[in-house]
């Protein structure tokens, strides 16, 4: 990552000085073209600066507004503190991260809203985490509105990719199939490199290794909120359940639990918008129905 400052600097100057006594600081000094000069230079504080001299095209990383944004876009979430002019950018805490007992339903309903940029409250929520093979943390909702137009506008994916809490990918459309990017979050793993490209992501074993059990998970949540909370099942249903059957051409896998997840109108229902399940009309049938 260091090397891409060359797209927009004509020459950049780093300078380090160990912690420990009587050390000599040395500075590193390149414009990019395959060759460095490194001097000992006179530096009074332990640390190190990263002093970079901007192209004249450039100059609009000189901007505070500019540099706070692409802060907030990127690195919103690391641990230790970001300052541009005096002022801490980074603000707010990965809570994907820490214990669910730790979190309140109010911290889940606010950090929805941060990374979905709506007031709405979501319909449902999975906060997971796995330490073998992979290790990863995640937070991922399902809204209670469709936003996706029909025949007009597709929704985009919303799990965004993190790698140590720095932004990878924000719309990382193979974390998840393609019937379930309704589903906003965050996913987080240290075992992704950073400088992982979106070419390599179709080929990742990790990446492919975190959507397996992501989508078990989740259609695992779909389950128990058809047994135990039939009202909000519906709600979802009613909502996603046009994209959600999407589900039923292209993930093979899962298909058999795809279906018991599936509703449909049925002419015993009591009005057009009443919903069964497969399972419940095959229940019903008479001895003799085919």
């Amino acid at each position: 990552g260091f090397y891409s400052v060359f797209m927009v600097a004509n020459e950049v100057r780093l300078r380090t000085k160990s912690y420990k006594k009587g050390e000599t600081a040395f500075e590193w000094r390149s414009d990019g073209s395959g060759k460095y000069f490194l001097h000992p230079v006179d530096k009074e504080k332990c640390g190190t600066d990263v002093v970079i001299h901007l192209k004249d095209d450039e100059k609009e990383y000189t901007d505070k507004l500019r540099i706070q944004n692409i802060i907030k876009k990127y690195s919103n979430f690391v641990s230790f503190p970001i300052v541009v002019c005096g002022e801490r950018v980074n603000q707010i805490t990965a809570i994907w991260k820490e214990p669910k007992k730790n979190i309140s339903d109010e911290q889940y309903a606010e950090f929805y809203k941060f990374i979905s940029n709506t007031e709405e409250t979501p319909l449902s929520r999975l906060h997971t985490s796995a330490e073998a093979p992979i290790q990863f943390y995640s937070i991922l909702y399902c809204p209670a509105t469709n936003h996706e137009v029909y025949g007009f506008k597709k929704l985009d994916h919303g799990v965004q990719l993190y790698s140590n809490k720095i932004l990878i990918q924000a719309d990382c459309k193979v974390l998840l199939p393609e019937y379930m990017r309704f589903i906003r979050g965050v996913v987080d793993s240290t075992d992704i490199p950073l400088n992982i490209s979106r070419e390599t992501f179709q080929d990742n074993k990790i990446v492919h290794k975190i959507k397996s059990i992501l989508v078990k998970q989740l259609l695992t949540l779909l389950q128990d909120m058809a047994k135990n909370e039939k009202e909000k099942y519906e709600t979802f249903w009613r909502q996603f359940g046009r994209i959600f059957k999407e589900g039923l051409h292209f993930d093979f896998e899962n298909r058999d639990t795809l279906a018991q997840l599936m509703r449909f109108n049925s002419s015993t229902c009591n009005d057009a918008d009443g919903l069964i399940s497969l399972q419940e009309y095959v229940d019903r049938m008479k001895p003799e129905q085919k």
